[in-house]
């Protein structure tokens, strides 16, 4: 008896798919020694069931090995074809695609990875660096004169200091009322960062951190108004202090892809890259227990994505333009459209949106609306749209040549010849 497993080559070595002791799934670090002893026999195996009984299920799972990688059958090839070769032949089918998702979502790989997402003000460096409009008062409407201007001056790296306050704000947690721990190492960072200002002759210092919490208050949250200096430069952050906010920032990537994107499916990742492996379970002697042998890796393979497929292209038939059968279309999907929604349609053109010149309903109805629509039609629509932004982006990618091909076929008669 024999099986094969698919493996996961990483940087830090080859990882297995399969349960541990209470039966989640996950791609875990290999132990060849443990795959030796117990591949394949199937007694070693976990069923995965579960009571709904939390106690029963640990007393269940108590026996079972510490973790059960997934694995296929192999199968012998016929006799004939062994001895004719001279070497014995095994087969099995392997799976490339799984439904299988893992409890828990996949780790960042390294902090270091994170290094270009860390603003430029809170990386490690060995000298000072230039703040837009030093020792000046900025307002609010310093950004929108900035927006409109943007190559004007230090208005592009103003505009660069406010897009790393909304990080800080929206990413990163750093001033909510309740930070993260790791917001709160972040903080206790630049706590110790003291920035300079000057007022003609004189000069003061403030914590990089109370700085920041006022300048995202004022910049971006937009709770308090008025002014707020900028200081004379952003003094150089100690690679100690670097490292602590790079680690810090990992762990708040980690803790956001837990809520957006919790499981991880098992070959969900399009870069992963894979091996095979095979074990088989050889009576030498009658008198003694039978040896498992395991094969040498495969060569390294990935698995093609979902549009990389080779197979024919789906047809999608688009209705006819011409009245008799546009009539034929009847609405077949609906859409629920809160009061809302419908009254800011009704109130205003495609042209009052676009400019922000929108009105809101000064009456708000108590009754929602049910729209119904042909899907056909809206397919039909889509393909318009989709026909226009391909021609529009075609001037920067130049795609169309593969992108979209067109040929002609002839047009079905009403009786199949």
């Amino acid at each position: 008896e024999g099986c094969i497993v698919i493996r996961r080559v990483t940087a830090g070595g080859q990882r297995r798919w399969g349960r541990d002791k209470l039966g989640s799934l996950s791609w875990a670090p290999v132990d060849e020694e443990e795959a030796t002893q117990t591949y394949p026999d199937p007694s070693k195996q976990i069923a995965g069931i579960r009571t709904g009984d939390p106690d029963l299920d640990r007393e269940l799972a108590s026996n079972a090995p510490v973790f059960d990688e997934a694995r296929v059958p192999m199968f012998l090839a016929p006799p004939a074809i062994c001895e004719a070769l001279g070497r014995t032949i095994v087969s099995a089918v392997i799976n490339t695609s799984s439904p299988e998702m893992s409890a828990a979502p996949p780790p960042f790989a390294d902090p270091a990875a994170l290094r270009n997402h860390v603003p430029s003000y809170l990386r490690a460096t060995s000298g000072t660096q230039r703040v837009p409009f030093p020792n000046t008062f900025v307002t609010y409407g310093t950004v929108t004169s900035a927006s409109a201007n943007p190559k004007s001056g230090d208005n592009g790296l103003f505009l660069s200091f406010v897009l790393m306050l909304r990080q800080l704000v929206f990413e990163f947690g750093l001033f909510e009322d309740a930070p993260t721990s790791a917001a709160r190492q972040i903080l206790a960072a630049l706590d110790n960062v003291q920035l300079k200002f000057k007022d003609g002759t004189k000069e003061s210092t403030q914590p990089a951190s109370t700085f920041l919490r006022s300048a995202a208050n004022l910049l971006v949250m937009r709770t308090s108004s008025g002014s707020i200096r900028m200081p004379s430069e952003w003094p150089a952050l100690p690679s100690s202090a670097g490292t602590a906010i790079q680690q810090a920032v990992a762990q708040i990537v980690n803790a956001r892809m837990q809520t957006i994107r919790p499981q991880e499916g098992r070959f969900a990742n399009p870069r992963g890259r894979y091996v095979l492996r095979g074990y088989a379970r050889v009576q030498h002697d009658p008198d003694c227990p039978p040896a498992v042998i395991a094969s040498e890796d495969s060569d390294v393979f990935s698995i093609a994505p979902w549009y990389e497929g080779k197979g024919p292209p789906v047809p999608i038939v688009l209705p006819e333009l011409n009245m008799d059968a546009l009539k034929q279309l009847k609405p077949n999907v609906a859409f629920s459209v809160p009061s809302e929604l419908q009254s800011l349609l009704d109130l205003n053109d495609a042209k009052d949106l676009a400019d922000g010149n929108g009105k809101n309903a000064s009456i708000q109805l108590t009754i929602d609306w049910i729209c119904s629509f042909s899907l056909p039609v809206i397919t039909l629509c889509a393909f318009i749209v989709l026909n226009i932004f391909l021609q529009l982006f075609n001037i920067i990618f130049q795609w169309m040549l593969w992108l979209k091909i067109c040929i002609p076929v002839p047009r079905p008669t009403a009786v199949d010849e």
